[in-house]
């Protein structure tokens, strides 16, 4: 995809008609091909040629054996690993004598790639964003039908104005600290199949889509203590009082830890050098102990 990190990129974009915006979930691109029955999974490759991945997408749960659809179809989506499954699959590699994972980030590549014990993909998600089909007007009919086939899909929002784009672009950049999974921005996407076509392609990207990213800059500090909050998703959360640092010009002295389970995948304790990263104007985010 084309990106940018201007809003005023993305509200141009509306010149198009209604845009389709969807979280930029950060994992690993995955096709799923299905004749009733779920045929053969693949990753992206090079593009035009991925790898074979059938045997580790059997074991993710969401990802439905069969669908309710009578010829051959091709759904596209974003195979993932959440934060909550991160905690168990790290306790479970330590249990099997593995190597313990240090990313969220790499671990789902890592798996997929896997030979043996692929079994651990039962600790991974796929979303889908896409049927490849001519049967459709709009991209929010595509969103639509994968419910209904009983695919999960990102988080997305039918974007009318630029109101809707700051709010969608704010909702974000609040998911990206405080969320259950990664993502690494938004995509926004012309509605209309029919104004896509006419816009058409470049070598490199489609011209009727966008990913909006926010720019981030990387600075270590110490934590001081651990406190409690609630979150504004309503969630009990460890948060990390911080060394002060400046980060994007702002004052950073605090940053959550999202959960119980991370504190405990990274060992995170009193006095411990820490990575934080400060994407666009959003909020401070926990990136890995130093």
């Amino acid at each position: 995809l084309d990106k940018s990190y201007e809003q005023q990129d993305i509200i141009d974009f509306l010149k198009h008609g209604l845009l389709l915006a969807t979280f930029k979930v950060d994992g690993s691109s995955c096709s799923l091909v299905y004749n009733k029955s779920l045929q053969i999974a693949k990753t992206r490759g090079d593009g035009h040629y991925g790898e074979n991945i059938s045997v580790s997408a059997s074991f993710i749960n969401n990802i439905p054996k069969q669908i309710k659809f009578n010829k051959e179809i091709e759904i596209r989506g974003e195979i993932f690993c959440t934060v909550e499954n991160f905690a168990k699959l790290s306790l479970e590699m330590v249990k099997r004598n593995l190597e313990k994972p240090k990313s969220l980030r790499n671990i789902t590549a890592g798996l997929l790639g896997r030979k043996e014990n692929q079994d651990l993909c039962q600790f991974l998600t796929f979303y889908a964003y896409d049927v490849v089909s001519d049967d459709f007007k709009t991209e929010s009919e595509k969103i639509n039908y994968l419910q209904e086939l009983g695919f999960e899909t990102p988080e997305f929002s039918l974007i009318k104005n630029e109101t809707d784009i700051e709010n969608f672009i704010e909702f974000t950049g609040n998911f990206m600290n405080e969320g259950d999974y990664q993502i690494d921005g938004a995509v926004f996407s012309v509605n209309e199949i029919s104004v896509q076509k006419s816009l058409g392609e470049t070598k490199h990207h489609p011209r009727y889509k966008i990913a909006f990213k926010f720019e981030g800059e990387i600075k270590e500090t110490v934590i001081n203590a651990i406190e409690w909050q609630i979150s504004r998703f309503g969630i009990y959360t460890p948060v990390a009082i911080l060394n002060p640092v400046e980060i994007k010009g702002a004052i950073i002295n605090k940053v959550t830890l999202h959960n119980k389970q991370l504190v405990e995948t990274y060992q995170i304790k009193i006095g411990d050098r820490i990575k934080l990263i400060r994407s666009g104007e959003v909020i401070p985010k926990f990136i890995g102990v130093v």
